[in-house]
């Protein structure tokens, strides 16, 4: 008995295009007809949501997966899904590593508390906070109120504490950190779990 073809449209992505078309052949059900060429905006559509797809793939653990059938109308959900996850994880991760800078930063200079800073400065006693090498130290005028804080063999970690807030040494000034280093520790912590 001969059955009349239908026509039907196969999108497969570009690495697996040739593994689909073989598949048919084998099967003895493929006629391949050229295709009028979509408008241009629905193939950047379609390409979009194809490297969406394929993104979503790579994501997606491959050892020990089995596949359960989903309705297709629901594809673009779970592609969605995936990929916001995806951007979740990487905004975290993005986070993780400014906090591990910060966590550093304290582990060098040590528990200093940035409220304190702020309420010495309030109360017109400025700090701030300086890196410089350890051959600086014989420089530096003895009238100013410059403190070591801490050392390694190369530098010295400074601060200089003045009633003036414009008073500064002619190093670059440290930046501190974003958050108290508690609130950094449970930061990372959140995100660890």
């Amino acid at each position: 008995m001969i059955v009349p073809m239908s026509k039907v449209i196969i999108l497969a992505s570009e690495f697996s295009r040739d593994e689909a078309i073989a598949a048919l052949r084998r099967l003895g059900v493929l006629d391949v007809e050229s295709v009028r060429s979509p408008v241009s905006e629905d193939i950047a559509l379609l390409e979009q949501e194809l490297g969406g797809i394929e993104r979503a793939l790579s994501i997606l653990p491959t050892d020990g997966y089995q596949r359960t059938e989903r309705p297709e109308e629901h594809a673009s959900f779970y592609v969605g899904q995936i990929l916001s996850l995806a951007d979740e994880r990487d905004a975290l991760r993005m986070e993780r590593d400014e906090l591990l800078r910060q966590m550093a930063w304290y582990e060098e200079w040590g528990n200093i508390s940035l409220r304190s800073l702020e309420t010495l400065s309030r109360a017109g006693i400025n700090v701030k906070l300086y890196r410089a090498p350890r051959a600086y130290l014989k420089t530096l005028p003895a009238d100013k109120g410059v403190y070591v804080v801490g050392e390694s063999k190369t530098e010295v970690r400074l601060a200089l504490v003045t009633n003036d807030a414009d008073e500064r040494l002619d190093l670059k000034e440290e930046t501190l950190p974003e958050k108290e280093m508690a609130a950094v520790q449970d930061r990372i912590r959140q995100i660890d779990r």
